[in-house]
């Protein structure tokens, strides 16, 4: 399938890498032109123009978003909603847009009345581009001042571009869009308008690595044309993609290049007035280097992720930038920081993931407004403690830092996100160096922090799951990936915390009870469990309980797994692993109850199978099931067949034991 082309040169390129064979493969194109569609279509093909919804289908998108369910509409809001859905002409983008400006207006009739006296400016023939142009531009005048540079923001980005959270929000605060508020924290507010504008529906969230571990929002390309519109108009910023190069003349305030060859002299040249340019975002160009000579007196930002042509003599000017805020150079060649870095007084990112930056420079130590600081086995010398503002590090090594590095990390108040990781050659200290980690975090569990990210690749202790103490309490995130599993249950989980949303650990041995705890917690979205060894009488979910959870990873390939039969009315993500004899013996069945699940991917692996009598079932048909794969031996029976109809893709690997029955 090839998404959105625009141009019959971009389908003249493309078909001739598509090799020409009598195997019946199809080709799917989707594009909003039709000349283009017609341009793409060979003698056997078709085109096919999508339709807008009907009046009941864009009735009833519209009142789930506005209003949660139909039966919830107010009486005295019918009028005006029909004809707002008569403006709207069916089409969807422009359906959900409005319906989440409305969501969260007051529900009187003047106030819709002014939304569709606005919207009654628009000739009754506009074309589709033209009405949500007014739609967005409806959208945008609604936004809060100080939100709508942070959206406008967002057309730095290249189309299609998954941006991470993370890097939009330290963005935002590096360039000063973050309206300080009494009692939060300038990365918690940035957060607060990245919900909102997915609330609104101007951005579109994205799961990154199977939403796991990342988040991040990708803009629909009708909207982002009226970003780069309106930015244009405001001069916000210049994206240099196959358009025509700015006038020497232009006053350029943000400079955004995504992997275009193409530019690079043209960027190092004096061809451009950057005097008053406070962000460069040049990434993925290959050829591009920081010129020595750049005059950039107001930088704020400069991103230079992926450009693998920069070395680390090219960052010698770095330190004269003396505004700087923003420092981005994941993905690059470079292995070192100039010692002068520590002259970036107002530094408060510095992204040195995917390098081979691993010993910073002393002078890091002196930067008093850093918050952000990643990169990959970071050896940090003694004294970073005295980095009070730091909300963020990692990842850390663990051991190479000082054996005492603990100590450093319990002074640093203000962190929220630690990472750390064990890969050590001379093991002999590693019980010592565990043990001040485990000290540091009894303090900062009752500070500030919400995510804990542990790695250990050898053999040894493990961080003790008895020994965090307080619980943290406003832990919201924890994973743990080592080679030993947890002797125990930490017993520093518990039903206070009620931020806790992430878990993702093994454990030698999981009881009932521990699974009662699990499910008392009330904000948990994403559990991954490795266990060993389940109780004799196996494990069984609770009605009523994980009512949040959203993906689930049970793995106990030497045992019966986990049972469950009730309902989870958000879980999108499945995967099972369990031994079929053993499931058998203590379930005497298995069973999987789905009937409201809007599952988009299930992944089910079964060892040990020997009584091909045994079956396996789901109870209800997931909605929304996108891909299921099963692995080793299953027995697939036509009850369970059919709950596959609505998947796109379903992989059943190494079945050499497998059967199907009933005509499947």
């Amino acid at each position: 399938m090839i998404d959105d082309i625009w141009q019959r040169s971009a389908w003249e390129t493309i078909h001739c890498a598509l090799p020409k064979n009598n195997h019946a493969s199809r080709i799917i194109i989707t594009t909003r032109i039709k000349s283009v569609a017609q341009f793409c279509t060979s003698a056997e093909g078709f085109v096919y123009q999508m339709k807008p919804l009907n009046k009941s289908d864009s009735e009833s998108l519209f009142l789930r978003r506005t209003f949660g369910a139909e039966e919830n509409c107010p009486s005295q809001l019918e009028g005006v909603i029909n004809k707002i859905l008569y403006r709207c002409d069916g089409l969807p983008l422009a359906i959900i847009t409005l319906a989440s400006l409305l969501a969260d207006k007051p529900r009187r009739e003047e106030e819709w009345e002014r939304v569709l006296k606005y919207m009654g400016s628009m000739p009754k023939k506009d074309s589709e581009l033209e009405v949500m142009d007014k739609i967005l531009s409806l959208s945008y005048n609604d936004l809060p001042h100080h939100m709508k540079n942070c959206f406008l923001y967002l057309g730095t980005f290249p189309e299609d571009h998954d941006i991470g959270k993370d890097i939009l929000v330290w963005k935002w605060i590096a360039e000063g869009f973050i309206v300080a508020k009494q009692g939060f924290t300038l990365e918690v507010i940035a957060e607060s308008y990245y919900y909102e504008l997915i609330n609104r529906s101007l951005v579109q969230p994205v799961n990154m690595l199977h939403g796991v571990s990342e988040h991040g929002c990708r803009v629909h390309d009708i909207v982002l044309s009226f970003i780069i519109s309106r930015s244009t108009e405001e001069n916000i910023f210049t994206m240099l993609d196959d358009q025509e190069l700015p006038s020497s003349k232009t006053r350029i305030r943000r400079l955004s290049v995504w992997n275009k060859q193409q530019y690079p002299t043209f960027i190092s040249q004096e061809s451009m007035k950057l005097s008053h340019v406070r962000a460069i975002s040049i990434c993925h160009v290959d050829g591009w280097t920081i010129p020595p000579d750049l005059d950039l007196p107001v930088l704020r930002v400069l991103d230079l992720e992926g450009c693998s042509a920069l070395r680390n003599a090219h960052l010698d000017c770095i330190p004269s930038l003396f505004h700087l805020r923003y420092l981005g150079l994941s993905r690059t060649s470079i292995d070192s920081l100039p010692a002068q870095i520590g002259k970036l007084e107002y530094l408060q990112t510095l992204d040195v993931r995917s390098t081979l930056v691993r010993r910073l420079p002393e002078s890091i130590l002196h930067p008093k407004r850093l918050m952000r600081l990643v990169g990959d086995e970071l050896i940090l010398l003694d004294g970073f403690g005295n980095m009070e503002s730091l909300q963020e590090l990692g990842i850390v090594d663990g051991c190479n830092c000082s054996i005492s590095f603990g100590n450093d990390l319990g002074l640093l108040s203000k962190l929220r996100v630690l990472r750390v990781m064990f890969k050590c050659e001379d093991s002999s200290d590693l019980d010592t160096r565990k043990k001040s980690l485990m000290s540091s975090l009894c303090k900062l569990g009752g500070n500030s922090l919400r995510s804990l990210y542990i790695k250990s690749s050898i053999t040894g202790a493990d961080c003790s799951a008895d020994s965090w103490c307080p619980s943290p309490i406003l832990l919201q995130k924890f994973e743990y990936k080592g080679v030993r599993y947890f002797s125990s249950f930490p017993k520093w989980i518990k039903p206070l915390l009620v931020d806790l949303a992430y878990l993702d650990f093994r454990i030698e041995r999981m009881e009932g009870e521990d699974l009662c705890v699990l499910e008392s917690l009330p904000a948990l979205t994403v559990l991954c469990l490795t266990v060993k060894h389940v109780s004799e009488d196996g494990l069984m979910i609770s009605h009523g309980a994980f009512q949040c959870l959203r993906r689930l990873e049970f793995c106990n390939t030497d045992g019966p797994g986990l049972m469950f039969e009730v309902d989870m009315p958000r879980l999108e993500w499945l995967k099972l692993e369990f031994n079929a004899d053993k499931a058998q013996s203590t379930y005497g069945s298995f069973a999987v109850g789905t009937s409201t699940c809007p599952l988009s991917n299930l992944l089910i692996s079964l060892l040990g199978w020997s009584h091909l009598k045994t079956k396996m079932s789901m109870r209800g048909r997931p909605s929304g099931l996108l891909s299921v794969t099963t692995s080793r031996c299953f027995l697939i029976t036509p009850s369970l067949t059919s709950h596959f109809c609505n998947a796109s893709s379903v992989h059943i690997s190494s079945c050499t034991a497998a059967r199907f029955f009933g005509g499947y």
